[in-house]
């Protein structure tokens, strides 16, 4: 298997060194390389605003992409990203699982943007994607043969991004036998959530707000049920409790290592057996 991949757009024609730009990555040590190009946004570009397309921009320092703008309408020159990546293969293959995993649907902006300083600016919308989540974890367990097939779904928050709604997730856990159990965690106050601000990061307390209609509702459809934990003790004892509820029977093969104890008592036997010839014909020999 190769080590790594190029990731390129399928609607562009580049005369382009795949080559030189192989070379460089492997002398930067970064985790991933993209080709872009010193150029004016095109103004075509600058009229995809809600189509639900995108285009990049990078902030680029001393060979490090410290930043993406999205749909950026800046003027003048500006580093427009040519969608074309290199990478590890193994690092390609973490990357979607974790993607999968979130939800996420855009490559370059919920996957690879997260990996620079733009997550930490809050240039890319924070937010909880419950249908979406829940979706995934749904499609991962259909095929499942087990009798009893489950999905904890665990949430701070509630839904407010994503293609999928929650009920949409929630009817199709249950047309493949899937429940769902709901958990809503949390304090029923306020908590510290990251906010960007200038130079960094400052964390400020905001009202906690869990959508548990949702999460009863999620639970309903899907013959689950749903919790609320408010603290570590509380949330232990919840999963004890769905524990309790599920349970799989395994089909277990069982091995038998057997050998063969006839072997010392046949070797004795034919000893005895020689021994009684050899008397015959020597000692105990019969005389006409």
């Amino acid at each position: 298997k190769e080590k790594y991949v190029v990731l390129t757009d399928a609607n562009m024609a580049v005369n382009f060194d795949f080559k030189a730009l192989m070379n460089a990555h492997s002398e930067s040590g970064a985790d991933v390389t993209v080709a872009y190009a010193k150029e004016e946004i095109p103004a075509g570009l600058k009229r995809i605003e809600g189509t639900g397309n995108f285009y990049y921009t990078l902030k680029v320092d001393n060979g490090r992409v410290t930043k993406f703008y999205i749909n950026s309408k800046a003027e003048g020159i500006q580093n427009l990203s040519m969608n074309i990546f290199i990478l590890e293969r193994t690092l390609l293959i973490d990357l979607i699982n974790t993607g999968f995993v979130r939800g996420s649907v855009y490559f370059e902006r919920d996957v690879l943007a997260t990996k620079t300083d733009i997550a930490a600016r809050g240039l890319i919308s924070d937010g909880t994607a419950i249908g979406m989540g829940l979706a995934n974890a749904v499609s991962r367990l259909k095929k499942s043969k087990a009798k009893s097939k489950v999905v904890i779904l665990l949430t701070d928050g509630s839904n407010n991004m994503g293609d999928i709604s929650p009920m949409t997730a929630a009817q199709i856990a249950k047309s493949l036998g899937i429940r769902v159990y709901t958990i809503g965690i949390g304090t029923t106050s306020v908590a510290p959530y990251p906010m960007p601000v200038a130079g960094g990061v400052q964390y400020v307390n905001i009202p906690v707000e869990i959508d548990t209609k949702t999460l009863k509702d999620i639970a309903m459809i899907s013959d689950g049920n749903f919790y609320r934990a408010t603290n570590t003790k509380q949330l232990k004892q919840i999963y004890e409790d769905i524990d309790k509820l599920e349970k799989s029977r395994l089909n277990v093969k069982k091995f038998s290592k057997r050998y063969e104890a006839f072997q010392p008592f046949a070797i004795i036997a034919l000893l005895l057996f020689v021994s009684e010839i050899l008397l015959r014909l020597t000692i105990f020999k019969k005389v006409a």
